[in-house]
């Protein structure tokens, strides 16, 4: 945690992202974001995320309306388009958002289920 009032807003491995997931699998509280297009979503994504394209016309309008006191975990196709969402989330307000250092990419790499 670091000390800025609490929060924890910082970026996580592959590893700490599938522990993050199964010690959160029950919880209301906690939300997978995948922020890639809708075609790469349909092409596979992490199992319970919810899409949400950081390119779409209304993204900005949708991230607003997130409780920003839930538990999420963002990921893209590497982690560029994350890191950004990261950083808009933490000036947003949010106080519990972990990006997927590497993407679905190298969750693939490391042999992880996805769904199509």
């Amino acid at each position: 945690m670091d000390n800025n009032d609490n929060k924890n807003i910082l970026s996580i491995s592959v590893k700490d992202a599938e522990a993050l997931i199964k010690d959160n699998e029950n919880s209301k509280d906690f939300i997978i974001l995948d922020v890639r297009t809708s075609e790469e979503y349909e092409e596979g994504h992490l199992k319970g995320a919810i899409k949400l394209d950081m390119g779409s016309s209304d993204f900005d309008e949708v991230l607003g309306k997130l409780d920003k006191n839930f538990k999420y975990l963002i990921y893209c196709r590497t982690d560029a388009r994350s890191s950004e969402v990261l950083e808009l989330m933490n000036k947003q307000g949010f106080v519990n958002v972990y990006n997927m250092n590497g993407g679905i990419l190298e969750w693939i790499e490391k042999g992880l289920e996805i769904e199509k």
